[in-house]
């Protein structure tokens, strides 16, 4: 670990500091022996937002740190993640590597440009689909008119991924205008677009518990939930009723949403946090578009959250969401800017 760039340490199972890299020591401002043999808590500033307890008690594979000093001892906006390693006697923490401003912003210019030069020729194609479907759609052989379909059902797909890609490019680096959000509206709004699909495949959709206001942009939080009811609608099972179920409940500092369903499932081979950076249909060997849970994990994370996945071949998928309670105050979304 000593030549990786990223800051790493490696935890005993009680929290104490027994090994990591230099640029751990750079990121901390600190010495080998003065963080050594100490606990996490101890490294950490105060008002960070960190448990050892609950990290250790509720067994997280995944623990978000914040409140992680600079190397001039200041309170920052910098991160990591806990995680624990396979033989549950140590634990990995990884923090975010610190980037160079001008680089950030060299390439948030080249993909808006992009995003600006794709908006005509997806804006077209799209106008010239709908067109095509309105004008002879009802003319069409029925294969035709069915592919015709799915061509614009495509381009419109695309030209949401690409614009929620945009806003949360725009949204990473200005967490301050994150407001008090309902997740219940958040959910009717998304049951309420997905609606449609979900009758068509015979899906039950249930809610235990209520689901809370949190602190974060509804339309972030809309493309999460829309992108993991998709999931569940493409990866249901097909012999048997369908089910997508919302389980709302405490945990600690957070609020944990559970989105389960009855699909597929798939086999985490051991190692629930590699699904994280793949394709859902890859660990199935389903040649099908899925979607990744990727960006759905960074969504989460930009909300100060963690995401963490439950799985077994046939036995459906469960995405659990963690988001920190609101403390202080939060503008709602009735507040002028």
């Amino acid at each position: 670990m000593s030549h990786l760039e990223a800051p790493i340490a490696l935890l005993d199972g009680d929290g104490y500091l027994r090994f990591c890299n230099s640029s751990f020591l750079i990121r901390f401002g600190q010495t080998q022996d003065a963080v050594f043999g100490k606990k996490l808590e101890e490294l950490l500033l105060p008002g960070s937002v960190f448990s050892w307890n609950e990290f250790k008690k509720n067994k997280l594979e995944k623990y978000k740190v914040t409140g992680v000093p600079d190397s001039f001892g200041s309170l920052k906006a910098v991160s990591g993640r806990l995680i624990l390693l396979e033989d549950g006697q140590e634990v990995l923490l990884e923090l975010e590597r610190e980037t160079d401003p001008e680089k950030t912003k060299r390439i948030a210019a080249v993909i808006s440009r992009l995003y600006h030069d794709l908006q005509e020729p997806i804006r077209n194609l799209s106008s010239f689909l709908k067109l095509l479907s309105d004008r002879y759609s009802s003319s069409m052989e029925p294969k035709a008119a069915e592919f015709l379909g799915i061509s614009l059902q495509s381009a419109e797909r695309l030209w949401m991924r690409i614009s929620g890609l945009l806003r949360f490019l725009r949204l990473e680096k200005r967490t301050d205008v994150f407001r008090r959000v309902s997740l219940e509206n958040v959910w009717k709004e998304t049951v309420r677009q997905t609606r449609e699909k979900l009758e068509q495949n015979g899906f039950v959709v249930l809610v235990e518990g209520k689901l809370p206001e949190v602190n974060g942009d509804f339309d972030l939080l809309e493309e999460l939930f829309l992108q993991l009811v998709h999931n569940s609608i493409r990866f249901r099972k097909t012999s048997t009723g369908s089910e997508l179920k919302l389980v709302c409940e405490e945990q600690g500092s957070f609020h944990k949403i559970s989105v389960r369903d009855n699909g597929i499932g798939a086999d985490l081979k051991g190692n629930r946090s590699v699904i994280i950076f793949k394709k859902y249909h890859e660990l199935e060997g389903d040649d099908r578009p899925g979607t990744g849970l990727f960006f759905c994990e960074s969504i989460v994370d930009l909300h100060g959250g963690r995401l963490e996945i439950d799985s077994e071949p046939d036995e459906g998928f469960t995405v659990g969401l963690f988001f920190p309670k609101i403390s202080g105050t939060v503008r709602t979304s009735s507040d002028s800017e």
